[in-house]
């Protein structure tokens, strides 16, 4: 029998879904890092949205920091001192 995940999870090296039981064991540290989405999905409908290993509480901060990086023009995105900015597509 396939389990349904439990939790899926991105960082900045991809991303890696987890029963239940595995994310209660797993110890592995990680960055969360997504800038096209909630970077935690749970089962449930919840949702946290991380950016760099930083919470967003709020969702429209979250969107508006990556909306305000999107519009940047391509040759201050480039200069950017934040990785994720000078990355995103």
């Amino acid at each position: 029998m396939l389990l349904k995940p439990y939790i899926i999870i991105y960082t900045s090296e991809g991303k890696v879904a987890f029963t239940r039981n595995e994310w209660m064991l797993d110890r592995t540290p990680r960055r969360y890092h997504r800038t096209d989405g909630p970077a935690i999905e749970y089962s449930d409908g919840g949702k946290a949205w991380w950016i760099d290993g930083a919470l967003f509480y709020d969702k429209k901060e979250y969107d508006a920091l990556v909306q305000e990086a999107r519009d940047m023009p391509l040759v201050l995105r480039l200069v950017d001192s934040r990785w994720w900015v000078r990355e995103l597509k």
